[in-house]
């Protein structure tokens, strides 16, 4: 635009400041001085007044506001019709839609719209009346804030996002993009004093995320909510911008899973600039372009996320919890540039609600109060909004809420948990009470824990059952994988790493998967690229040396088993005994003679060994004539070398449940679990 709507000084936006004079300011936009009632406004000289209280409006000389329709629909005119002019029949097509970044009302002030003072016009009021309730913290400014804050946000969801909205919709193409500080509650009073209601107005809703933090989930958990009531398929996020150049593609990755589970489905990352030249190499990196040192492996990057999109984007949200969003509450005590005391407080209350609830798995969405005006219902004992359904309510601790909202929840009968009373009603006193008839422990012990074991297949409800598996990692973290059954479609999700163990292999093989995703953090990689355990043969890639027979299914607890091992042509064989932390045990064949070292473990006892307590889990070892060991063991993985080469792979637990027996015939490499015979 280059300025152009500058050019015309009604189009510029307007902001407030104020200070306090000894005499009356002719200058001012509105001069108050204090009375029984607050502040008074005055409009001459007061006869005994020495203190006068002055607002001064101001214009910005670099800003639009983009709250009055006409500097909307001129910015329309001399962008989005000028594309329209010039590439008709691109449009719905390569043309697919327009981003737009972080529009705003002025925020470095004090807001202001002659719009506004419209709207309070039409209602019977002067805006003037009220205008120094902006700059004081005191309860008697609590009516005029909410009206005021309230009037703004209306005014920029329906003054901008809408009108852009509605252009896109009538020339075939979509809207995209996002507000300012969606992170915050009181932050959004930066942009629009809201950013849950703006969503309605785009075709792909989206947010930014700025930075490494993922302390808090209210940024997707809004775009989300929003989302799925009213049907928003994709749910775009602006991401990792301003991580810093050291910022790694495991951080970047965590930091889009936590949006994905979050609520967001589809990632626009910051930034690709075509050239890092002067102050290119300092628009808050990290950046994704050629000169990134990882670009080559950026296709692997974005294909997990396309993939896990999908995933999610086609995957049907289900909550029966809700918290209605205090935003409104804020409008109470919000003060630009003020010690904003109670606003702190009543944001720190919020996060640690968020925090008990993530903390104890009870998952949830927000409910917005423009949003439940417009599309809110009561549907027997539930709440309905949009698509969606509640039937159990959070109400957080806050003052205020609006006539509409509470109107409605006095008809409610679902569970209602409400942390606090209203003393306000829109911003005026009022004894407005909404009896519980829960508490928000009942929610968090209504959440069923279950710790999940190996192999057991756990069914969340008639349509989605989960079964863990275990990847090559530590067992603390449990599981890795998941095998997914859900409308009658089988799909493996491998979470960490890209090595199958043994009885996660047995597991999937003869399983009719519909969908393999693996985790992505090697990229695309050539040569070695075994998914299987280290050497094993029947999932591992190259030539099959053994064979396994499978005579008896296993459970999943790991105890006390036998291992038996046959080396009768063999005069030279080692075994290692791994245990889980990585230390292990040698057995070896040398000369006929078995040899028992265990220096990797703890001290070192090199020479035949017969001590039937020598090593923890192995609980007896009588060496036999130099042919055939039998060894009971409890936790350990088994490999085997003959002269430096492998013979078989880990096979980790070596035995399972009492009663399994794997035998390990070095000499034919072969190995065979089976069910002992009585």
């Amino acid at each position: 635009m280059g300025g152009k709507l500058l050019e015309n000084m009604d189009f510029r936006a307007r902001f407030l400041t104020y200070k306090q004079t000894e005499s009356y300011d002719e200058s001012a936009f509105a001069v108050y001085v204090q009375s029984e009632r607050g502040y008074e406004r005055v409009c001459a000289p007061q006869e005994g007044a020495c203190a006068y209280e002055c607002v001064y409006l101001n214009i910005s000389p670099a800003n639009t506001d983009i709250l009055k329709p006409e500097v909307v629909d001129a910015f329309i005119r001399e962008t989005y019709d000028k594309y329209y002019e010039r590439f008709p029949e691109s449009f719905g097509k390569e043309l697919v839609g327009f981003f737009t970044d972080e529009p705003q009302y002025y925020r470095a002030a004090t807001p202001y719209s002659d719009e506004a003072a419209k709207v309070f016009a039409s209602r019977g009021k002067d805006i003037k009346d009220g205008l120094i309730w902006l700059f004081k913290e005191n309860e008697k400014g609590y009516a005029f804030r909410v009206e005021y804050y309230r009037t703004l946000n209306e005014l920029y969801v329906q003054n901008f996002y809408k009108k852009v909205y509605d252009w896109c919709e009538a020339h075939g193409c979509m809207l995209t993009g996002h507000s300012i500080e969606e992170a915050g509650i009181a932050a959004q009073m930066l942009g629009g004093a809201g950013c849950m209601p703006t969503y309605e107005y785009e075709h792909i809703p989206g947010i930014d995320h700025l930075c490494r933090d993922c302390s808090s989930e209210l940024a997707p958990k809004q775009l989300g909510s929003v989302g799925a009531q009213l049907g928003k398929k994709f749910l775009l996020t602006e991401t990792f911008a301003c991580g810093g150049y050291d910022t790694t593609p495991k951080e970047l990755k965590s930091i889009g899973d936590f949006q994905y589970f979050n609520g967001a489905n589809m990632t626009c990352q910051h930034l690709y600039p075509y050239s890092m030249s002067a102050q290119g190499k300092f628009d808050h990196p990290p950046f994704f372009s050629p000169q990134s040192n990882w670009f080559e492996e950026f296709k692997a990057f974005n294909d997990y996320f396309t993939r896990l999109g999908h995933l999610v984007s086609n995957t049907a949200d289900r909550y029966d919890v809700a918290i209605l969003h205090p935003l409104r509450n804020v409008y109470l005590y919000y003060v630009w540039g003020g010690k904003n005391e109670l606003v702190v407080a009543f944001e720190n209350d919020f996060k640690a609600l968020m925090s008990t609830l993530r903390k104890n798995g009870v998952t949830y969405q927000f409910i917005d109060e423009a949003l439940l005006k417009k599309y809110g219902r009561l549907e027997g004992d539930a709440l309905v909004l949009g698509n969606c359904k509640y039937d159990k309510i959070i109400i957080p601790k806050m003052e205020n809420i609006s006539a509409e909202t509470y109107e409605l929840f006095q008809a409610y009968t679902g569970k209602l948990c409400a942390l606090s009373s209203f003393s306000y009603i829109d911003g005026k006193p009022a004894t407005a009470y909404l009896p519980s008839n829960a508490t928000l422990e009942e929610f968090i012990d209504g959440v069923e824990w279950r710790y999940m074991q190996k192999g057991v297949r756990y069914a969340v409800n008639e349509e989605l059952a989960l079964t863990g598996l275990p990847a090559n990692h530590s067992e603390r973290a449990f599981p890795q994988h998941l095998l997914i059954e859900t409308d009658g479609e089988k799909i493996f999700y491998a979470l960490d790493g890209a090595w199958f163990l043994n009885e996660t292999y047995l597991a999937l093989k003869n399983a009719e998967l519909s969908l393999l995703v693996l985790d992505c953090t090697c990229g695309d990689y050539t040569g070695d690229y075994r998914i299987g355990e280290l050497y094993q043969t029947p999932i591992a890639s190259g030539e099959t040396v053994r064979e396994e027979k499978v005579e008896h299914a296993l459970t999943d607890e790991a105890v006390t088993g036998v291992l038996r091992i046959r080396a009768k042509g063999l005069r030279a064989l080692e075994l290692r005994l791994r245990e889980k932390d990585g230390k292990y045990a040698l057995l070896t064949l040398k000369d006929g003679e078995w040899v028992f070292d265990r220096s990797r473990v703890a001290e070192s006892i090199v020479g035949v060994e017969k001590d039937e307590d020598s090593l923890a889990g192995i609980r007896r070892m009588p060496f036999g004539g130099g042919e055939e060991l039998t060894v009971v063991l409890d936790e350990f993985s088994v490999e085997i070398f003959e002269n430096g080469k492998a013979l078989s792979s880990t096979v980790y637990p070596a035995v399972y449940a009492s009663g399994i027996c794997l035998t390990v015939d070095a000499d034919e490499c072969v190995y065979i679990r089976e069910k002992i015979e009585e």
